[in-house]
């Protein structure tokens, strides 16, 4: 039985090689693009050039995004295996609250200050390290306590 695949219906450059895609679907992720930008000769030309990566659209078909300009596309299939992007404040707190821990024991699992966690959740920019440690957290605590979260 082969696998449905899911088509791009719209892209858009956010940040750092972060971009935001629209599914099929209607389901939006931002998806961070380092590896393959800074894994392959075609992404010599947007690695540090925000004016080219930010020309990035989605090819005809929806199976991939592109530039054009460049010659690099990436498959909707690897985009979907690529690490998300940054959270937002909002994001960040859904955690928490869906963790179900202070302050206090978010800044002891990740080793950071409860300061750095407060401002977080008052609207600092979140690193990127944080917001992968804040998804495995949740994912870890899904996969360990199931439908108590």
């Amino acid at each position: 039985m082969g696998c449905i695949a899911m088509k791009l219906t719209f892209v858009t450059a956010l940040r750092d090689h972060i971009v935001l895609l629209r599914w099929d679907n209607q389901a939006e992720t931002e998806v961070d693009l380092s590896i393959p930008i800074f894994g392959r000769r075609s992404g010599v030309k947007l690695r540090n050039n925000w004016e080219r990566f930010s020309t990035v659209e989605v090819r005809a078909d929806g199976g991939a995004i592109t530039w054009p300009d460049v010659g690099a596309d990436i498959p909707a299939e690897q985009l979907l295996r690529l690490p998300l992007g940054g959270m937002t404040t909002a994001q960040f707190r859904a955690v928490c609250d869906e963790l179900a821990i202070s302050s206090e024991g978010i800044a002891a699992a990740l080793g950071m200050s409860r300061r750095a966690i407060t401002d977080y959740k008052g609207g600092a920019p979140i690193p990127m390290n944080v917001a992968h440690a804040m998804r495995y957290l949740r994912s870890k605590a899904i996969s360990e306590i199931g439908a108590f979260i």
